[in-house]
């Protein structure tokens, strides 16, 4: 049974190329200030069966996710992306994964992008910048999780920066490993929603 579970190497010595062709997109660190924009985005780029029912709903998501419910989050490899100023998507990040105790290393939890945002490469700038600040961090590796809702254009740019299959663990699945696999998880976050471009949900899975 191939693994859903997807990892990339990091080297300090190496660097990404910046992303180009996007004057009107920028990046920046999330902070408290912005957790009701991510709200209101994690709601628009999630199929309500996949993410949150309503805004009220994915307040309590991001809510839960700076509150460290699903792995501390981590500073710098947390953004969120604004095209022309509007709030076009965002990536997030924990220091490792809650659910596979067996891998080491920062894992995304969530990767989406508004639905009005998508095939811009938004989702690729988005894990672009945390893969290249988790390197410069000294990280050895950046991981995350695939799933049914990972469209093709996700799964062509995670084998474009280097991901690939991380084999699962001998024995059963741990009780948060299998809540979180039911959560979508791996998606992380983004893969669990399914959907949205690039999402991971709690497992991305998509995006662009």
């Amino acid at each position: 049974m191939p693994s859903d579970l997807l990892s990339c190497p990091l080297s300090r010595g190496s660097s990404l190329a910046p992303p180009r062709g996007l004057p009107e997109l920028s990046l920046h660190r999330t902070t408290s200030a912005d957790h009701e924009t991510l709200a209101e985005l994690y709601a628009r780029s999630y199929p309500p069966e996949i993410g949150a029912a309503d805004v009220e709903a994915a307040r309590a998501e991001i809510a839960a996710t700076f509150a460290g419910e699903y792995g501390e989050p981590l500073p710098g490899a947390c953004l969120l992306a604004r095209r022309d100023g509007h709030p076009a998507g965002a990536v997030l990040t924990t220091t490792r994964s809650l659910w596979d105790p067996h891998l080491a290393g920062p894992f995304v939890i969530d990767l989406f992008v508004a639905p009005e945002h998508r095939d811009r490469g938004i989702g690729g700038a988005l894990i672009s910048t945390a893969m290249q600040t988790c390197a410069a961090a000294g990280h050895a590796a950046l991981s995350l999780r695939i799933g049914a809702g990972t469209s093709p254009a996700a799964h062509a740019l995670y084998r474009r920066l280097g991901f690939t299959e991380v084999p699962a663990p001998p024995g059963p699945l741990t009780p948060a490993w299998s809540s979180r696999r039911r959560r979508g998880a791996p998606f992380s976050r983004m893969h669990r929603r399914g959907a949205a471009e690039g999402q991971c949900r709690r497992s991305p899975s998509t995006p662009a």
